[in-house]
């Protein structure tokens, strides 16, 4: 599965800034992230100029496997650390709205 975002670019995005905003404006990017047969994915950005001298990034995601479109997120996202549970010694760090393992 394939999802894309494109935005005016004004040289302070990054691939992970691109990911962040892809989260926040397409729905169903958050299921396939959390998605658990989903075992790869890949982020990419690129900046072009357009006609008019402004730049524009451009980000794609792919994943390996497609969530269902029925797969929802259980529960609230997270807004802070202390939202995300501990995972025997490691810690779980909230980037929003996901919790990840820290290894």
């Amino acid at each position: 599965r394939t999802f894309n975002y494109s935005d005016a670019y004004e040289g302070k995005y990054t691939a992970v800034d691109g990911l962040a905003n892809l989260l926040e404006t397409i729905e169903p990017v958050k299921n396939q992230m959390i998605y658990p047969n989903a075992t790869a994915y890949g982020c990419g950005m690129t900046v072009f100029q357009k006609e008019n001298n402004e730049c524009e990034m451009y980000v794609v995601c792919i994943f390996d496997k497609s969530a269902p479109s029925n797969y929802t997120m259980q529960g609230d996202p997270c807004k802070e650390d202390n939202d995300c549970p501990q995972q025997g010694l490691a810690p779980a760090k909230c980037i929003v709205p996901l919790c990840h393992i820290q290894e």
